[in-house]
């Protein structure tokens, strides 16, 4: 959440900028935000949580932004729930690949990689 507030107020000074540069920005600090995750440290987790935060932040208001410009205002009522929308789709998601890990009492998560999938997917889309 926090990362998210700095990205917001981030955006803004981005968007002068352009959004496609804004966007090559925001893809560039996730990726730098997903690698610490990686790593089988609560802090290294948390950093790059942070850092991916920042960048989740850009990513939605630089998506709002295009969506305000380019839908015609007939179309905003369809269009513009898309944004929450996505919201709740990438936390069900993020859901589904948490349940499918084992459960936290076994030692089990720590001899497994599956976490690292789970972390490291945000990676993958920013790199698409």
């Amino acid at each position: 959440m926090f990362g998210g507030c700095i990205g917001a107020l981030l955006a803004g000074s981005l968007l002068k900028i352009g959004r496609r540069k804004a966007y090559i920005i925001a893809n560039f600090i996730m990726i730098v935000g997903v690698i610490p995750t990686l790593f089988l440290s609560v802090t290294s987790i948390i950093i790059g949580r942070l850092i991916a935060g920042v960048a989740t932040g850009i990513f939605l208001c630089t998506l709002s932004r295009q969506i305000e410009e380019n839908v015609p205002a007939s179309k905003m009522s369809i269009y513009g729930p898309f944004i929450a929308s996505s919201g709740s789709l990438g936390s069900m998601l993020a859901t589904l690949m948490g349940n499918a890990l084992p459960d936290d009492k076994s030692k089990e998560l720590e001899s497994t990689n599956a976490w690292r999938f789970v972390f490291g997917f945000p990676l993958i889309l920013s790199l698409i």
